[in-house]
């Protein structure tokens, strides 16, 4: 059957993307081209939507889907993004929640943690 999950994602301030690299990264996972991955699943038919070369919408034929591709992508969109961020989040069908911040060149892998507003008072000054 496979394991589904849900994805979120957060496009950080004013992000921009290599024109050239977000073509490549689109047909890579277009599953019209012979030429893509043999293993495309959640981010098949990825569409990354621009207004010039600004990031403003990642678009997916579903967003609940089987994402064995996950890591393939965000491998692939950090060579596209060339300033700004794109956080992934995702929460498997038994609640397990995982994600990632993608920078420039970057993957962070992040750590998924539920605080209370008053507990978050006292520590947002020392998260980046």
């Amino acid at each position: 059957m496979g394991y589904y999950a849900t994805l979120e994602y957060e496009i950080i301030g004013d992000t921009k993307i290599n024109l050239d690299k977000k073509e490549e990264l689109e047909n890579l996972f277009s599953l019209e081209n012979p030429d893509s991955l043999d293993d495309v699943e959640g981010f098949g038919n990825v569409k990354l939507i621009v207004n010039g070369d600004k990031l403003e919408n990642i678009e997916l034929e579903e967003y609940y889907a089987k994402f064995y591709d996950d890591e393939i992508f965000i491998q692939n969109l950090k060579d596209v993004i060339i300033s700004g961020g794109v956080r992934l989040l995702f929460t498997g069908e038994d609640g397990a929640k995982w994600g990632f911040l993608i920078t420039p060149g970057k993957v962070s892998e992040l750590c998924i943690i539920a605080v209370t507003a008053e507990q978050y008072e006292k520590i947002k000054d020392y998260l980046d």
